[in-house]
């Protein structure tokens, strides 16, 4: 293959040849081989002949021995003389950007003692209908990584390895000490799938700088993943991991230094856990004494993870910034509220009361479903990372219920509350009952939420000791001291960067991969199959208007943007599109539905449901012409909304 060089080490090539040609030595055993050959020959063949000649006595081969020497030593410099920039009158050597980078690198070598997974063995092999498969996703300084599926087994064949950066350190400190102290953990969550769906089953944290006190920075071991939520005590199964940092420039950590470390960083952790509880116990206690009745509101200070720790709830929030993935906090509202929720997985401390479990995002974005307080603490987060003032609210919906939104508040005061499972935006409107005398009218408030008990973000904590925990006449001025009492933001500092296992991963969400073009006909056409056979099994045959399917797309466009910017988008170009292509004297039906998932054949299940879809499946008439369009909208973390709307035009037979 023919390769291409710059011109300026084009000319070091040729320099360099032309030098060692003109060599003395290399000259005399080029005359030697032009003397054995034949002057009555061409040119040509005189030029072969001496090639053949110098590659039969070898040198031709000692040419480019030397050659090969000296280009690597004079390309090395040329390319340092090229790197070499003067700024400000200053020359500074530009090294390449991955000189002093490293890696850490994870290979995941086998399983053992998945024995929930005996009933799988020799099963097929993963892809095949009906077999469940795993995949391990691991989080480490902002960078997430997952593996290829392999088969749900007792002992598991797995190969898989994971490669990060790993930032440590300011500089000050050898390289060495800068690794070890160095908190970040390693989050590693094995999910399974059964069917379309992804469950996380197990996981757990690791703290890889063993590999410190190891020769050569590798280090072999272990792990034990335990199951999440109610059965974070439980052992799933057990991972062998190998663990290296390459490339390998440190010294060797010596144990006593590594335990000492690592014992005075423990210590350190355990003194300011045993401080900041003693601060919240002092806090919850003047927060009674305030009144009574407020043991009874909804103010939540500490909350579970699914490995079953306990954390502060604040350090469940971290401002996100989804640079050029999410355009504006409304769509990223569009984005969270898209997510699937399901009702958490609770658990019961040894007192016997209630605790709920709250997914951290690396969880949330494996499964990609979550409950309305993991929800609320990804819509804040995203919102903070736009640079509004965010909080999360814990209080009651109707019927009692337990529930978590998020608010943000305006310099000009306005106060809006954000429904994460939905993506409705509403504007508070402060009313006070004992403003006015006499019977006074409360007018309905646009949103659900009945009680507030606190709201936090991740640089503060406020309860609400306002006479009523109302939401209708709740005032939202933080800085009124006689309406929120707030923790300390000296004591949550100190939480957030002294403690280091309060460290929740703070995981950004990434760019979706699908496309929505190649996904939308995809599912199209196995939802017209699906018709098509539904209609056979009727005896009626489907006849497909192309043009009026196409027609759909207009109002599926409309409804996703009513969606996202939550205000109502004028249909009169689909109507009067719809009016071009119906035949005059023609019926014309339409059901719109939205899904967020690509499921066709639950899609259609779901359609046939609706008396109004099975109308238009089972259309009978005259010249019956039906049209499908599916627009499908790809959010970060492969997050779909789906919309689809079958239609149908026909002449009614008296």
């Amino acid at each position: 293959r023919k390769m291409e060089y710059p011109a300026e080490k084009l000319q070091v090539i040729r320099q360099t040849v032309h030098s060692e040609i003109n060599k003395t030595e290399i000259i005399k055993k080029i005359q030697s081989c032009v003397e054995k050959v034949s002057s009555d020959a061409s040119e040509q063949a005189m030029q072969e002949d001496v090639l053949q000649i110098m590659q039969e006595q070898g040198i031709v081969e000692d040419i480019v021995d030397s050659l090969s020497k000296q280009f690597a030593e004079k390309l090395r410099n040329e390319d340092e003389r090229h790197r070499q920039r003067r700024e400000d009158g200053v020359a500074v050597t530009c090294k390449s950007e991955s000189q002093n980078k490293l890696y850490l690198v994870v290979k995941v070598t086998g399983g053992r003692a998945f024995l929930d997974c005996i009933q799988h063995e020799g099963a097929s092999m993963p892809g095949d209908p009906g077999q469940s498969t795993f995949t391990i996703s691991m989080f480490f300084q902002g960078q997430r990584v997952r593996s290829n599926q392999f088969a749900c087994a007792c002992e598991p064949t797995i190969n898989e390895t994971f490669l990060f950066e790993v930032a440590a350190g300011d500089g000050r400190d050898s390289k060495e000490e800068q690794l070890l102290q160095t908190p970040d953990q390693l989050h590693l969550i094995l999910l399974c799938q059964k069917g379309a769906e992804w469950e996380a089953v197990a996981g757990c944290y690791l703290d890889w700088r063993r590999v410190l006190v190891s020769e050569h920075g590798r280090t072999s071991c272990s792990v034990e993943v335990k199951g999440l939520a109610a059965e974070c005590a439980v052992t799933v199964g057990i991972l062998d991991l190998v663990v290296e940092l390459v490339p390998w420039r440190g010294k060797v950590v010596a144990m006593e230094t590594f335990s000492t470390h690592m014992k005075v960083e423990e210590n350190r952790f355990s003194e300011r856990e045993r401080l900041f509880y003693i601060y919240t116990k002092q806090w919850w206690k003047e927060f009674l004494q305030i009144r009574p009745s407020h043991s009874q509101r909804l103010v939540k200070i500490f909350s579970q993870d699914e490995f079953g720790a306990k954390w502060p709830v604040f350090s469940f929030v971290h401002p996100l910034k989804a640079d050029r993935i999410l355009e504006s906090p409304r769509h990223a509202a569009r984005f969270v509220s898209l997510i699937p929720y399901v009702q958490s997985s609770t658990t019961f401390g040894s007192e016997g009361c209630r605790r709920e479990v709250w997914s951290s995002l690396h969880t949330l974005f494996s499964c990609k479903k979550g409950d309305c307080e993991d929800h609320a603490l990804l819509l804040c987060s995203l919102l903070l990372g736009f640079g509004l003032q965010a909080y999360v609210c814990v209080g009651t919906k109707g019927k009692g219920r337990i529930h978590a939104w998020v608010v943000t508040l305006g310099q000009d005061g306005r106060v809006q509350f954000w429904e994460s499972l939905t993506g409705q935006r509403f504007v508070h409107q402060m009313v006070n009952p004992t403003a006015h005398s006499g019977p006074v009218h409360i007018p309905q408030p646009p949103y659900p939420y009945k009680t507030i008990g606190c709201l936090f973000n991740h640089q503060s904590f406020y309860a609400n000791i306002q006479p009523s925990d109302s939401v209708l006449s709740c005032c939202f001025n933080l800085s009124e001291g006689g309406l929120w009492k707030c923790m300390s933001p000296d004591a949550l500092s100190a939480v957030r960067q002294g403690l280091v296992r309060w460290r929740l991963p703070a995981v950004a969400p990434a760019l979706g991969r699908m496309d929505p073009i190649l996904v939308s006909s995809q599912l199209e056409t196995e939802l017209r199959s699906s018709l098509i056979h539904y209609r056979m099994e009727m005896g009626l045959e489907t006849c497909w208007n192309n043009q009026l399917s196409f027609v759909l797309s207009s109002a599926l466009s409309a409804y996703e943007s009513e969606r996202l910017l939550g205000v109502a988008v004028s249909d009169d170009d689909f109507q009067q599109a719809v009016r071009n292509t119906v035949t005059s004297g023609n019926t014309f039906k339409a059901f719109p539905v939205q899904f967020v998932h690509c499921a066709a054949n639950k899609i259609f299940g779901t359609c046939l449901k609706s008396d109004v879809c099975r109308e238009i499946f089972g259309c009978r008439g005259d010249k019956v012409q039906h049209g499908l369009r599916v627009t499908v909208h790809i959010y970060p973390e492969d997050v779909t909304s789906v919309w689809i709307m079958f239609a149908v035009q026909y002449k009614s037979v008296v």
